[in-house]
């Protein structure tokens, strides 16, 4: 009787390479409530807010902006043109790339002058104050724009009460004890 023939073992096959790719530098990217609230409380501190400000809240809409042509290069250029200062390109350009996205506005914890509120048909200029009694103005934001190193912001926002509308923009630092308003503009529409 034959035997069957014995099998040949193979070597092991060597295990694939594995190819690492380089680590990028890690830059801490910063979260939106530090700069917005900054903003925010910079902008309800304003002598020349409409309404209430020792106790009057600052209503902010529930959910950021969209794509808007006040986030462009020459919009924005032209609010700033007699300002004196000008916003950093890249956190321009990453606001107005930000904006794209749909999203509720969060933060931990909003201070007692800051609320969160949505937007009705009814809410229009006449309205505002007899429907939000004891407000001193509202606003809606877009997400923040952000310097590649992290350490600049710029927040944009509208605002009103008023007759046609206006838009808040700051500029931003980050400091080693958090965000500090550097340059702020308002602009009222005709």
């Amino acid at each position: 009787m034959k035997s069957a023939p014995a099998e040949q073992s193979k070597p092991p096959s060597p295990a694939p390479e594995v190819v690492k790719k380089p680590a990028k530098p890690k830059v801490a990217k910063p979260g939106d409530a530090g700069p917005l609230l900054a903003a925010l409380n910079h902008f309800r501190s304003l002598p020349d807010l409409p309404g209430p400000k020792d106790d009057g809240v600052l209503l902010v809409e529930k959910y950021y902006g969209g794509k808007s042509g006040f986030l462009s290069a020459d919009q924005l250029r032209s609010e700033l043109s007699e300002e004196g200062w000008t916003i950093p390109e890249e956190a321009r350009a990453d606001l107005e790339r930000r904006a794209r996205g749909e999203g509720r506005v969060s933060f931990a914890k909003l201070p007692p002058t800051l609320q969160l509120f949505e937007f009705t048909e009814e809410d229009t200029y006449f309205q505002f104050r007899n429907r939000h009694p004891g407000t001193c103005a509202w606003v809606s934001m877009w997400r923040p724009g952000f310097t590649k190193d992290g350490r600049q912001a710029v927040v944009r926002f509208m605002f009103g009460p008023t007759p046609h509308g206006a838009a808040a923009t700051y500029l931003l630092e980050r400091r080693d004890d958090g965000w500090h308003v550097v340059h702020h503009s308002l602009s009222y529409f005709a």
